[in-house]
């Protein structure tokens, strides 16, 4: 079943339809990921012509719901690699660029929302695409195909009340030395770790100043404005977040958790932070004198794109005196940058009043002793 769906997507390209491969420069990056969408766009209308088939449609359903990078996506490329590689080389004709770059591999069918409800037996769904370049910032609709062929357009901001398969390139993985593998920095998909010594049982709020060298943990994430950061389309968002503290001299700033990436929280659906709070217990750091009073969380929204980097600056606190340090974090261009918010020491923990953050991703802490 699984060589015969990637034959559904691959197959039906003439010489005429070829995808012709890039050169050097911008103009072949943008010819790149031209090629790139015309194989989306033919998947898209193969696969939608095939969903008369129930048993495809099952198939499809039940890998989706395997969530094996958290969401429900389906990545040829780790069901069965050589049927996925042996097609796709047959897609483009003319174009080893194309089938040798890093981002083929990740070519991904998506059931983004009503996944769990989807009853393939009884409902065909539409089959849509993303272009390769394609930025939630701008784009207001996606097209997708029916089982007839015909077009539709969807709103790319307002999730459909059926369930809507998407192809375009997998979020939450990449290829490291010919291999897919999960994204770096991932610390939570479904449930955060356990601590003993909490100051108190999980969900109790306590106010007031922090011991120094007690260990911080993050407890949870909420968004009030998903849509700001992370299309229906897209499925559920990936948060990435570093910490930093200013030096007490006011010429420097320091990263106590993160890289230069950023770790990488996965909510296992968009439910579980929209307008909801998804709750975790992930150990950060030990606070030690040395941060002084004041510690620094910057958050974004991983999509894609070219790095670049944001200026940010990062607050510090030491015996009463305030200072403030200049720092670059990469991202990429079209990652959702959420803001960078201080946390003093004298805060109340598990507060879902008093969480810090914005509309777009707010987030509590706890703290313990190891």
């Amino acid at each position: 079943m699984v060589a015969s769906l990637v034959a559904l997507l691959v197959t039906g390209c003439s010489k005429d339809e070829q995808v012709v491969a890039p050169t050097t420069g911008s103009e072949s990056t943008a010819r790149l990921a031209a090629s790139k969408t015309q194989v989306y766009e033919k998947a898209a209308r193969k696969l939608a012509k095939s969903l008369s088939n129930a048993q495809l449609r099952s198939f499809i359903k039940t890998e989706a719901v395997k969530k094996f990078d958290g969401d429900y996506d389906v990545l040829f490329s780790t069901v069965k690699e050589y049927a996925l590689s042996n097609a796709l080389t047959g897609v483009d004709l003319n174009s080893e660029e194309l089938v040798a770059s890093a981002e083929l591999p990740l070519l991904n069918v998506a059931v983004p929302v009503h996944a769990e409800q989807w009853d393939p037996q009884t409902y065909t769904p539409l089959v849509a695409y993303l272009p390769e370049n394609y930025d939630e910032k701008t784009t207001t609709q996606i097209t997708a195909f029916d089982a007839n062929g015909q077009v539709h357009l969807l709103d790319a901001k307002q999730a459909p009340a059926e369930p809507v398969i998407v192809i375009s390139h997998n979020e939450r993985t990449e290829v490291q030395q010919g291999k897919v593998v999960l994204k770096s920095g991932l610390v939570s998909v479904v449930s955060g770790s356990t601590k003993s010594g909490r100051t108190a049982a999980p969900g109790v709020t306590v106010c007031g100043l922090m011991p120094h060298d007690k260990v911080l943990y993050l407890t949870g994430f909420w968004s009030g404005n998903l849509q700001a950061i992370e299309d229906w389309t897209l499925g559920a968002p990936e948060i990435r977040m570093n910490m930093y503290y200013a030096d007490q001299s006011s010429t420097g700033q320091h990263i106590i958790y993160g890289n230069n990436r950023g770790n990488l929280w996965e909510p296992p659906k968009r439910d579980n932070v929209n307008n909801r709070w998804w709750r975790i217990y992930d150990r950060l750091v030990r606070w030690t004198a040395d941060f002084g009073d004041i510690v620094n969380f910057a958050i974004w929204e991983e999509d894609s794109g070219s790095i670049i980097k944001i200026p940010i600056t990062v607050k510090g606190k030491f015996l009463g005196m305030e200072v403030n340090a200049t720092v670059n974090i990469n991202i990429q261009d079209r990652d959702d940058y959420v803001g960078v918010f201080p946390v003093d020491r004298n805060f109340c923990t598990n507060s879902d009043m008093y969480a810090f953050g914005n509309q777009m991703m707010k987030f509590t802490l706890d703290y313990g002793d190891y």
